[in-house]
């Protein structure tokens, strides 16, 4: 479409429409054109050949009264043919263009010399010519030459209306201009009606784009449809989805990254203060005997330095990582060795009972084994001490595809819904007690290897932790 129809701001909208209009209006001229050329060629062919075999049958009815000089038969004949509806006259033209019979008395014996009159009663052969009367009526005249023997004696002419065939044209051709004007705004309403609803998905995309320009990731598009709008909203969707999982991986990792930077400077500068008090509280132990009340004191002491001492050490696992040297690590062994720990840790109460289901075609992990060993320490106990005194953790692992699954179940409370997004987050601990950052350093571990994490809990209805890593080829 040239430039200078629509601005260039027009919308998509109204450049669709327009070509749409534009589109029907070309379509129907050119149908108009074709279907008044097709008539008017069938109707004035249909006048020609009738017109043409009454002039013969004129002619031919002619020969004997042309023969014999009959006038009175000939005027017969001349009356009988202009008695047809369309007929305007019919006559007989000697060669010398001298009207010897007429159906208009008055013009017998009248010379014509106007060119069509010459051209008929010269005529050797059957003619057909045109003109246009001068009150407007389309005239067809038949021009036939009338033998006796093989001598041309005159021409038997007639002239028939094709008013009416003409004004049937015109009635179809107005005709097809209302029908085309209908069509017109038929279409003209369905294109308004089919450009909004193509150009309303794009809106909504233009919308959404902005929207995530914005910062609004949460912005998404309806998929109302199976077709290429369609394909396109969740394709959008999609992206929008992978996006925001991209900025939020990359806001944790960068808070993380900073946490972790200021955790191992704080956990360096409390080591040397805690080891200190540690060698003063073993020194006062050794010395002269002290009180039992004392002795108490210096016991809450040294367990609380304890505390504080495996928080530092939390703090420096978070704060500097290793990366994982990963190997061909073999599942049971680890978990043996995990679970034995934990039975012997007085953190964890007797009234806990675990289970564990290895699969056979589950047992093969690439992995770091002190840093795979760390994972399962870490949700075992979460898993233990979030039961308290009673309870049953069940550990199974399955083959999903290429990756080993290692799921952790327990029987406790679970955790809320508010709470469950928030879990991996540094510093963030449901329990008094806890530096909050064990299943941090559980998650970084994990990502570190190339594998996932994810928790399935319920209020009231126990807590499951899936960890995937990549297994045996």
């Amino acid at each position: 479409m040239p430039r200078r129809l629509l601005p260039r701001t027009a919308s998509l909208q109204t450049r669709f429409a327009l070509q749409a209009v534009l589109s029907t209006v070309g379509l129907f001229v050119i149908v108009m054109i074709l279907v008044l050329y097709v008539q008017r060629r069938a109707l004035l062919s249909s006048v020609e050949a009738s017109g043409l075999e009454i002039a013969k049958i004129f002619a031919f009815s002619s020969v004997p009264a042309v023969a014999n000089g009959d006038y009175l038969m000939l005027q017969h004949v001349v009356d009988g043919i202009a008695s047809e509806p369309r007929a305007l006259y019919a006559m007989i033209l000697l060669p010398s263009g001298e009207v010897f019979v007429h159906s208009t008395a008055r013009e017998r014996g009248h010379v014509y010399r106007d060119p069509l009159s010459v051209r008929a009663a010269a005529a050797d052969r059957a003619i057909v010519q045109h003109y246009v009367r001068d009150d407007g009526i389309p005239v067809f005249d038949f021009a036939v030459p009338v033998f006796v023997l093989t001598e041309r004696r005159a021409t038997a002419r007639v002239g028939l209306s094709i008013e009416r065939e003409m004004a049937g044209i015109t009635r179809t051709g107005l005709s097809i201009v209302f029908l085309g004007l209908a069509a017109l705004t038929f279409s003209l309403v369905w294109a308004a009606y089919q450009s909004r609803k193509l150009t309303r998905p794009v809106e909504a995309l233009v919308k959404g784009t902005r929207e995530i320009v914005r910062g609004n990731l949460d912005h998404r598009l309806p998929v109302r449809s199976a077709d290429e709008i369609g394909q396109l909203a969740e394709a959008f969707n999609k992206m929008v989805t992978e996006l925001a999982a991209a900025r939020h991986d990359l806001i944790t990792k960068t808070r993380m990254a900073a946490m972790g930077e200021i955790s191992a400077r704080v956990a360096h500068e409390t080591r040397n203060p805690l080891g200190a008090l540690t060698n003063c509280l073993h020194l006062l132990r050794r010395g002269k005997p002290i009180a039992q009340e004392d002795a108490e004191l210096i016991e809450i002491m040294e367990a609380e330095v304890q505390r504080l001492n495996t928080m530092v050490s939390d703090f420096l696992a978070f704060g500097r990582p290793r990366p994982p040297r990963a190997d061909r690590v073999d599942l049971r062994e680890v978990l043996t060795r995990v679970l034995g720990l934990l039975e012997r840790d007085l953190a964890v109460s007797p009234g806990i009972h675990i289970e564990s289901s290895v699969d056979p075609a589950a047992t093969i992990v690439w992995a770091d084994a002190a840093q795979l060993q760390q994972v399962l320490w870490n949700l075992l106990l979460n898993a233990a001490q979030a039961m308290g005194e009673t309870g049953k953790i069940r550990v199974t692992t399955s083959r999903r595809d290429d990756m080993v699954e290692v799921a952790i179940a327990d029987d406790g409370p679970g955790i809320a819904p508010d709470a469950l997004a928030k879990i991996f987050d540094p510093f963030f601990t449901t329990r008094s007690t806890g530096s909050g950052l064990g299943l941090a350093i559980v998650k970084r571990i994990v990502d570190d290897h190339g594998g996932s994490i994810r928790v399935d809990s319920k209020p009231g209805a126990g807590t499951t932790v899936f960890v995937s890593l990549c297994g045996e080829r």
